[in-house]
């Protein structure tokens, strides 16, 4: 094996050397937190997930979530938290793709948007929900159409959504 394929991690102390493989290196890259919401394919990590709230969606218990990175890229979502539930209990993936709802989806900029949402996947790690919006444009008044989006909830921001409280 050529000496260049190796990444040589030298310690200033005087008794150890420790010698680490690239493969290794990026193996414990890959270990730094994945993301943990998705949106029209910018990662939002756990850290960016400003608020995880309970709501209320054409008064039903809905989950809300706030994201973003920066005030541009500020995403408000509200979910039926019971559609979860079911989703995670007892639809399989047809009945999902079929079951659509409406969404309360809002852009940074706070104007308001008719959406739908199919959830396409649901398992115990991640839920995975498809959307696509129309939104009055601010400049021109007219209604826009927004690219279907694909959102990924996992980890503690699933047991968020999930929970009955």
């Amino acid at each position: 094996m050529k000496l260049s394929t190796w990444l040589f991690c030298i310690s200033l102390t005087c008794t150890s050397v420790s010698v680490l493989s690239c493969e290794q290196v990026l193996n414990q890259q890959k270990k730094v937190a994945e993301p943990s919401f998705m949106h029209s394919g910018l990662a939002v990590t756990l850290d960016n997930v400003r608020s995880v709230r309970t709501a209320t969606l054409d008064g039903m218990p809905a989950i809300h979530i706030v994201a973003g990175s920066n005030r541009r890229n500020v995403l408000h979502i509200t979910l039926l938290k019971a559609f979860l539930r079911e989703g995670c209990v007892s639809m399989n993936r047809a009945q999902m793709q079929a079951h659509w709802h409406r969404l309360d989806y809002r852009l940074s900029d706070g104007h308001p948007t008719e959406a739908d949402v199919v959830i396409s996947s649901v398992t115990p790690e991640e839920v995975i929900i498809k959307l696509s919006a129309t939104l009055v444009s601010p400049m021109t008044g007219k209604y826009l159409k927004v690219s279907p989006s694909v959102l990924v909830i996992r980890g503690p921001l699933l047991d968020a959504v999930t929970s009955s409280h």
